[in-house]
């Protein structure tokens, strides 16, 4: 088959897939762990397929969709104004806002792009690993395995909803492009330039501590490769640092953001940052502890999980042959040398082992999770297993008593692993072993004994065959692709956040800004789904100013991080208008047992935990518990009863359905109609039925449960305004986001601008509560005024009187960067045509153009050409207008005042302007599709 039917049928596939899932309404994105949060759960929830990927839902996705929104405005998504009195969006790089992959999720429907990402993203990994490996020497059929293997691996299969993704299918690129340089003596201008645009476009991807350990490989083979051919290494490094200067628009507002971020304050070097060394055990047994995407999973480290640890999984197979490989083909040559010490450095790194883990206490590593260094190790091993399947015949003919050993030895292990956890389970009293996950275990271990077996006798085949290098890709995709497919699951649009009652409440009522207390609700960036305003941001980086201030208003802080306890003074002084609690925070709070170190439970007839208190008034309104429903829907009952300790007498008692309960999810139990007595010691119970299988546990510390009470007031702080998804929402009293002595009224305002018109009664300084960060520029009455910092919010001093204010975001460091970008880019492209216009081939083309262009004219009739020329140009116009109506471009002017129309503001022309651009731009589209036209009719 040709490369151009190979081309056509897997962009086919491609479509197929996508319009086949398009069909029954399914998306690739875990959207099923909305049901973590209250508002979102009901009884009829289910449990989320893995609680691991929720970053994707959780921040990537809204902050593209708020990015989509601002683009279809006409306006360049700088800032974020919705979050934490405002943060940098474009920024923060892990927005990935000129990614080129993204620009088609701005165009099409969000149903289709995000499987349509996804797919490309693999369909670019697979088609650079293949030209990589094909590139040195390997050959059709076994470079087709390795990119299967490279494409799914455990890296790219459990990270490739995240922008890690987005920079690591560039890795066998840049690789590719080092080769074609190292390989090419005529024309290496296209590979410079290419390799700039390849770094050009990973820095894009957003993730910079991805790109950072790709250099960490790349620049080493750079050297390895070109070290004898040094013009060739020296214009590659220059080029590279072209890919960086064109990437300046992107990186120069991050570093900024970054320097002045909490991150880079706070963030230090601990063993989070790595891999613990007893998860290299999961590149062997991924599912040794489970997995989060099955019924059990337990993470191996407590500062570590799944995630993070299989990144260097590979398959059994392809570890124990890349083992064999490096032991069998050492010295024999030079590239496979420097592809196993890759591998053994990277490992030690990734774990941090002495002496090459020291490496990590440098600068730039220092503050990088390098757990994910792993996915580099893989990539080294799956280069070592290349080779030795491409040398395959030699390692059989010459080292055959070492395959043997190393591939039965594992097999016998694993049949070993299988007896012992069968013998444990049911002829000893160790209670691990007694515990249903060993059943999913075996399993898994007989699993990998049948995969690994079957490469083994597929030894027998002949070693260069189709056959046997196919059946050796089913093996490999069955212990990667197979194991871990699922890890992300497909969902039905019918989940892309719904609009939930507490939503619906706050879109109806005054425009404001919210808090969350206890439980998450409405987490930070998925408020932007919403359009809703959130006092909190979680991209990572965040303002340190912000930050700092914000943690010492609301020091208490419970398991998630969301703020325990509020003040109406921290909360007037942010401008919080609205408050979500799972509790009332009007009343005033008993601790009881406040530690919860451990699951008590589960609860059944034989246990039931209790706790002991004494009544500090006859008010008590609620009782807050901590449940444990094991990551699962369940379907039992709990009791809750209030005993008298001196009686015996029950005075109050009620059932809750577990369902309703979420883990580790605060859960608040109204007390009503109880006969309590001020003074008095009680007992609170917690029970089951025991009819179920299933049950519900409590979080608590040395035997008692997390509880505490809560006693209603008579004076309130807070308006209550109602109860929504189990969410209490409460009103802020006189809490504003401008503090002005005088009148003022919001004219305009978009997320990166402000119009007010004022009257102030006295000379002073007007508090804005957006947050202080360079690039805000303010103007009264058109004249530029200095903007001060008053703690993390800006402050402009004003004069007595009527004015008008305007506010608007600058960044200087944003200009700056796009004329450096511009400035790269076109001396790149001044290289790359010049270089172009003196090949043969395009003077050879140029002149057959002009020859067929003058003989047209000559031969055809003047009127028949500018007949078919105006034609296409209609064509082109109707092609033009007819969608421009239909587009949601728009525009209007802006709200202000006579005094200043002319010294201030301008009419928003963006729309005006995109119309005439693409006015003038579609003329010579439309005459230059006619002439190609004309030039086909006279060549047919």
């Amino acid at each position: 088959m040709s490369r151009s039917m190979n081309k056509l049928l897997l962009a086919g596939v491609i479509i197929a897939i996508v319009l086949g899932l398009q069909k029954f309404h399914l998306i690739y994105f875990p959207l099923d762990i909305l049901n973590l949060l209250s508002i979102f759960h009901n009884s009829n929830s289910f449990i989320p397929h893995n609680s691991l990927v929720s970053d994707p839902v959780f921040q990537f996705e809204p902050w593209r969709v708020f990015a989509k929104e601002q683009l279809l405005r006409g306006q360049f998504p700088l800032w974020n104004d919705l979050n934490a009195g405002g943060v940098p969006l474009f920024a923060n790089s892990q927005s990935a806002v000129l990614f080129p992959l993204n620009y088609l999720y701005y165009i099409l429907p969000v149903s289709i792009s995000l499987n349509l990402i996804v797919l490309l993203k693999f369909m670019l990994l697979f088609i650079f690993s293949r030209l990589y490996i094909k590139s040195i020497g390997i050959s059709e059929k076994v470079s087709i395995l390795g990119s299967f293997c490279v494409c799914f691996a455990g890296f790219p299969l459990v990270w490739i909803l995240w922008p890690h993704t987005n920079v690591y299918i560039f890795l066998p690129l840049f690789l590719y492009l080092t080769e074609k340089i190292s390989q090419t003596n005529r024309n290496s201008h296209r590979q410079y330039v290419f390799l700039a645009l390849a770094y050009f476009f990973a820095i894009l991807g957003g993730h910079y501590e991805t790109l950072v350990h790709l250099m960490l490989l790349h620049i080493p083979y750079l050297l390895f490769r070109l070290y004898s051919q040094k013009k060739k290494l020296i214009h590659s490094l220059i080029f590279i640092f072209f890919g960086f200067m064109a990437a300046s628009i992107q990186l120069l507002p991050f570093l900024e953001y970054f320097l002045l971020s909490y991150a880079f304050a706070y963030r230090v070097h601990s063993q989070y940052l790595v891999l613990p060394i007893q998860s290299i055990v999961q590149n062997f047994i991924p599912f040794i502890l489970g997995a989060p995407h099955l019924k059990f999973y337990q993470p191996i480290t407590a500062t570590t999980n799944f995630q993070e640890a299989i990144g260097g999984y590979t398959g059994l197979v392809v570890l124990l042959v890349s083992f064999i490989g490096s032991v069998a083909l050492l010295n024999k040559n030079k590239l496979l040398n420097f592809w196993i010490a890759s591998s053994v450095f990277f490992w030690f790194l990734t774990f941090k082992i002495w002496p090459i883990g020291l490496l990590l206490n440098l600068p730039i590593l220092s503050q990088a999770q390098n757990s994910r260094i792993s996915a580099i190790a893989a990539f080294s091993t799956i280069m070592i297993f290349i080779f030795s399947i491409e040398k395959f015949s030699f390692i059989i003919k010459k080292k055959k008593r070492i395959m043997n050993t190393v591939l039965l030895g594992a097999i016998s292990l694993l049949i070993g692993g299988v007896i012992l956890c069968v013998i444990f389970a049911n002829f000893t009293n160790i209670q691990a072993f007694k515990h249903p996950f060993i059943n999913t275990l075996i399993l898994h271990l007989i699993f990998l004994i049948i995969t690994t077996t079957t490469f083994y006798l597929l030894l027998h085949f002949k070693r260069n065959s189709g056959v046997f290098v196919s059946l050796l890709t089913l093996v490999v995709l069955l212990q990667t692709l197979f194991l871990l497919g699922n890890y992300v699951p497909f969902v039905n649009t019918v989940y892309y956040y719904p609009v939930t009652s507490v939503v619906k409440k706050l879109q109806g009522i005054n425009r404001g800004t919210i808090l969350e207390v206890g439980n998450p609700s409405i987490l930070p960036d998925i408020n932007l789904m919403y359009g809703i305003s959130q006092a909190q941001n979680y991209d990572g980086i965040e303002v340190k100013k912000y930050k700092e201030a914000f943690d010492n208003a609301f020091p208490i802080i419970n398991h998630w991080g969301k703020v325990e306890k509020v003040s109406l003074k921290s909360l007037q002084e942010f401008g919080i208008n609205y408050v979500l609690s799972d509790y009332n925070i009007n009343d005033t709070y008993q601790p009881l047992q406040d530690k919860f170190t451990s699951i008590l439970g589960p609860l059944d007839k034989s246990y039931s935990p209790s706790i002991t208190f004494s009544l500090r008034n006859k008010n008590l309104s609620s009782v807050r518990i901590l449940p444990a429903n094991y990551n699962r829907k369940n379907s039992c009952s709990m009791f809750m009863e209030v005993i008298e300790k001196s009686t015996g007498t029950r005075v109050f008692k009620t059932k809750i359905t577990c369902n309703e309960m979420l883990d580790k999810m605060f859960y608040d139990i109204a007390i009503e109609n109880s006969r309590f007595e001020y003074g008095h010691d009680y007992v609170i119970r917690f029970s089951t039925d025991g009819t179920k299988k299933d049950s519900i546990g409590l979080w608590g510390d040395k035997g008692k449960p997390f509880v505490q009470l809560y006693y209603s007031v008579f004076h309130t702080q807070y308006e209550y305004i109602g109860t929504y998804d189990g969410i209490n929402l409460f009103r802020v009293p006189n809490s504003q986001p401008i503090n002005i002595e005088g009148q003022y009224r919001i004219l305009h305002q978009t997320n990166t601008s402000l119009l007010l018109e004022y009257n102030a009664s006295v000379d002073q300084n007007i508090v804005i509560k957006k947050t202080f960060y360079p690039g805000w520029n303010a103007y009264i009455d058109g004249k530029k005024m200095e903007l001060i910092r008053r703690g993390p919010f800006m402050d402009v001093k004003s004069a007595k009187g009527h004015h008008v204010l305007k506010i608007v975001y600058e960044p200087l460091s944003f200009l700056v960067g796009f004329i450096f970008s511009f400035c790269s880019l076109l001396i790149m492209a001044i290289y790359f045509l010049r270089n172009e216009f003196r090949q043969k081939w395009l003077k050879n083309t140029s002149k057959i153009i002009q020859a067929r262009i003058c003989k047209l004219f000559i031969s055809s009739s003047w009127l028949t050409s500018s007949a078919i020329l105006l034609v296409f140009l209609i064509g082109g116009l109707v092609i033009f207008l007819v969608p421009l109506s239909y587009l949601p471009l728009h525009n209007s002017f802006e709200f202000t005042t006579s005094v200043n129309w002319l010294t201030v503001n301008h009419h928003a022309l963006k729309k005006d302007y995109l119309i005439v651009g693409l006015f003038i731009l579609i003329v010579p589209v439309s005459l230059l599709t006619g002439l190609m036209y004309l030039l086909w009719r006279r060549k047919k």
